[in-house]
């Protein structure tokens, strides 16, 4: 049998790891993008959840995207990683974002999916319970007006 952790009682505990480490990030957030534009608003949105040292920003960018660690950098992140998925499709760019990761936990983001005011305390506190392996967001229409808008989210995202 392997080795047991025990929980440590530390207001940075997460999993069955205590980080006093502030050089390692706490959650990765991943993003596919091919542009800087195209992220901006979502990365204000993760600014805005509490101190963005404990988050690590990887994006995976195509080709010519224009998106640079420094550039993230600028939007509040220390932890920044930039990565050429080198063509293939969203799951290949994701694969390769995982790779680069180096949180414990890592959050599949969207550029066009803005996460509410405490949706990473959350991820946090489920990551600290130990009993969670795999968390998911709800998902939420934040445009509902119209039958269309309506269908549109349950095609791409389900009942």
């Amino acid at each position: 049998m392997g080795k047991r952790w025990a929980p440590v009682r530390d207001a940075r505990v997460f999993g069955p790891w205590a980080v006093t480490d502030p050089a390692v990030p706490e959650l990765s957030i991943l993003l596919v993008a091919d542009s800087h534009e195209m992220i901006r608003k979502v990365l204000r949105c993760y600014v805005t959840q509490g101190d963005p040292r404990r988050l690590e920003i990887v994006v995976a960018a195509y080709g010519g995207a224009g998106i640079s660690e420094a550039l993230l950098r600028a939007e509040g992140f220390v932890h920044a990683r930039v990565v050429d998925p080198g063509g293939g499709d969203i799951a290949c760019a994701e694969a390769c974002a995982v790779r680069a990761a180096t949180a414990p936990y890592v959050v599949f983001a969207q550029a066009h999916a803005y996460p509410r005011h405490g949706f990473v305390d959350a991820i946090l506190a489920a990551t600290a319970a130990g009993r969670w392996t795999v968390i998911g967001p709800a998902l939420a229409n934040a445009n509902p007006g119209g039958a269309g808008r309506r269908a549109a989210m349950c095609i791409n995202y389900g009942p």
